[in-house]
This record gives structure tokens, sequence and C-alpha cells, in this order.
């Protein structure tokens, strides 16, 4: 296995992992929210916030674990027609193409997160009922996009170690 696929391989894990942890926590926050509405408790004035930060959070470590996974959406109209030499070709340009788009997207966005932390704004009740920073829960851009990218950027590594072996 070569040292792309043995970085690939630890993201997957790590990913998936940081994922299911998010969804338990998001699923039993949804519960204890309705439970205590229904008991006419409340609520818990935290989760609501809580919850819209966490689907942003969700949906980058998804983005970058579907990378990782190759499991992304794609339009392959071309690639069905091709001998399985250029589908190679074509699949390390798009990887290596997306992995860079990612990357850019990541340094605007880096750009988005300090902005926001000059700003000074917080959220309220975000964390178990504490403020927090604004620009806390937008750190998951430059993150997740630069995953996302290092991901690409793996896969292509990868699929042209793979090839020059063979």
């Amino acid at each position: 296995m070569s040292i792309p696929d043995r970085i690939l391989t630890v993201l997957r894990r790590a990913l998936t992992g940081m994922i299911s942890v998010m969804l338990l926590w998001m699923a039993l926050l949804a519960f204890l929210q309705l439970l205590f509405r229904w008991l006419k408790l409340g609520g818990v004035d935290w989760a609501e916030p809580q919850l819209r930060q966490l689907v942003l959070w969700l949906a980058l470590l998804g983005g970058a674990l579907a990378a990782a996974q190759d499991r992304h959406i794609r339009i392959d109209i071309v690639e069905h027609y091709l001998p399985d030499s250029l589908k190679r070709m074509l699949a390390r340009i798009v990887n290596s193409a997306s992995g860079i788009a990612a990357a850019y997207l990541a340094l605007i966005s880096i750009e988005f997160v300090e902005s926001e932390r000059a700003a000074g704004g917080t959220l309220d009740r975000i964390l178990f009922g504490y403020s927090a920073p604004v620009w806390w829960s937008y750190l998951i851009l430059p993150v997740g996009l630069a995953l996302i990218s290092a991901c690409f950027l793996l896969k292509a590594a990868s699929s042209a170690k793979r090839e020059g072996s063979a």
C-alpha cells in the first residue's frame, strides 16, 4: 500500500469516527429537545443553534469523506467511452483539478473567517448555554475544504503511483 493510500485510510477512519460522534450527538440533542418540550420543560435553549452549526460541520466533513471514498458526485459523460488507460489519466486530472479548486476555496474561506473574527460577533448560547465567537463555528470552512483538497490530491497521487508501478 502506497503512502497516499495509507494517509487516505487514516483520513477515512478519522472522518468516519468524527461524523459518527457528531450524528450521535445531534440525534441525542434533538431527542432531548423534543422530550423536554413534550414534558413542558421548555426545551434546551442552546440545542437549536448548536444543531444548526453542527449541520454545517457535518456537511463539510461528509464532503471530505465522500472525496476520500471516491463517492462524490461526478459527471462522467465521456468516461464510459474511454479505454482504461485514458480513464485513469482523466481521473488523475479531475482529482488534481478538484484538489486545487478546493484548496483555493480553503484559502478564500480563511479570509472569511478572519473577517468574521475582526467583526467580533458572538453566537449566544451555542456551547451548552455559553456564548462563543461566531468565527469559531466557521473554522470548519477552511478545515473542511482543506481536507477535501487533501483527499482529492492524495487520490491523484495514489493513482499516479499505482500507474507508475504497474
